[in-house]
């Protein structure tokens, strides 16, 4: 089975391959796991991702336009300043496209992008752009989500116990039925320029 030169792939095992800045076009993966591999500013063009699973894998600044996901897990990567916009979201996939856990996703974006039930665990999410998504019954426990963008944003029903440092304004975004963890979820009281004080009078 050769990565570069083969088109469609089932149920193979990548390990540790070393492939920065290359570019793979017009390949499909089916139950593909990588692990360990590095794809930093690598493009995936017109790839097509399903039930694969990156693994502790090198893949910032990585291109992803016009690929396909659909139930793509990626688990203690570095997945940092990918636009996820540039990609193909299948309108029946949306429920299960991407999850991230324990992967640092620094300085992406998921503008305007459609992904209910998105996991989003123990990650660190610092200055990510989720402006104008819809990721309604998203799970975002533990993750550090500091200078992220909330705008527009719908988060019905989300999950943020747990989750660090995140500016959600209620005014500017659907938070019906979401959960949060103190001391966190002051911040959401802050943004409404309401001023906490305990019962000594000290203020929050």
């Amino acid at each position: 089975m050769d990565f570069l030169k083969d088109t469609t792939f089932d149920g193979a095992v990548f390990k540790s391959l070393q492939h920065p800045k290359v570019k793979i076009e017009s390949k499909a993966f089916f139950e593909v796991d990588f692990v360990k591999c590095a794809f930093q500013e690598a493009a995936f063009i017109n790839c097509r991702f399903v039930n694969c699973t990156f693994k502790k894998c090198a893949l910032n600044m990585l291109n992803v336009m016009h690929s396909q996901f659909s139930n793509v897990v990626f688990e203690e990567c570095q997945a940092v300043g990918i636009d996820w916009t540039k990609a193909k979201w299948d309108k029946g996939a949306y429920l299960r496209a991407i999850h991230f856990i324990d992967s640092t996703l620094n300085y992406s974006s998921l503008f305007g992008l459609k992904l209910h039930a998105l996991k989003m665990i123990g990650c660190v999410a610092r200055e990510v752009d989720f402006g104008g998504a819809d990721l309604t019954e998203g799970v975002f426990t533990g993750t550090d989500f500091a200078g992220s963008i909330f705008t527009k944003t719908n988060l019905t029903e989300a999950d943020f116990v747990g989750a660090l440092s995140y500016n959600i304004p209620p005014q500017d975004n659907i938070i019906k039925k979401a959960k949060f963890s103190l001391p966190e979820a002051i911040s959401l009281l802050h943004s409404l320029g309401i001023t906490l004080v305990d019962s000594d009078g000290s203020t929050s």
